[in-house]
């Protein structure tokens, strides 16, 4: 049941972040698109539409097809991560960090498949930082703290649980391993048995011969 309650919850906070951006995108191309950009901090941050059928700075312009296939692959492998992460609260961040990361490929694989380009409509004006959206800021944000969690949050070690068996498998090895000891401690009596009758035998030939 525990299980199950922390998928439900990883499920809940992905599909919230995947909804908060395709609604912040409808807005943007609403009520933004052909329209002067607005300021919300003047000089600093502004929004402002803006189609992006590549990544950052326009590179790849045009290559869905790359992002598509790229980020399939990056799913399946966060897949993976998020199934083999231990349910425990130690690792409880780290689960958040993997859905969101999740939620913010989705976010950009939805516009690139349906459109062929993404809604981007967040201008940082003053360092003039491409123009960018929800799911790009879930993103760099999961990334950054993901580096953060690897350097300095977990050890090597704590990162065993990617090639370490599962719970049942680990079950399995242990009856196994159950079984084989059973057997050994069933030999036991018989091994004995044997030294007894050896030990006998030995001494009987030894008094036959003395009598000779």
């Amino acid at each position: 049941m525990k299980k199950i309650l922390v998928y439900i919850w990883d499920f809940i906070l992905f599909a919230v972040l995947v909804a908060v951006d395709q609604i912040t995108k409808y807005l943007a191309l609403t009520y933004l698109k052909d329209s002067e950009p607005v300021d919300i901090i003047k000089d600093v941050l502004q929004l402002t539409y803006l189609r992006n059928d590549g990544a950052a700075w326009g590179i790849f312009s045009g290559k869905q097809w790359f992002f598509i296939g790229i980020t399939v692959i990056l799913l399946i492998g966060l897949l993976y991560v998020l199934y083999r992460i231990p349910r425990n609260k130690k690792y409880r961040f780290f689960r958040i960090i993997i859905v969101t990361l999740m939620a913010g490929a989705v976010g950009n694989f939805i516009d690139r498949v349906a459109n062929g380009y993404v809604h981007d409509f967040i201008y940082f004006k003053l360092i003039d930082f491409p123009v960018f959206n929800f799911a790009d800021i879930c993103v760099s944000l999961s990334m950054i703290a993901l580096i953060f969690v690897i350097l300095f949050g977990f050890k090597d070690d704590d990162f065993s649980f990617l090639k370490r068996r599962k719970p049942e498998d680990n079950t399995e090895a242990a009856d196994a391993a159950g079984t084989i000891d059973d057997g050994v401690r069933s030999e036991g009596p018989d091994a004995e048995k044997d030294n007894s009758d050896s030990y006998e035998k030995s001494a009987a030939e030894e008094n036959k011969m003395i009598g000779e």
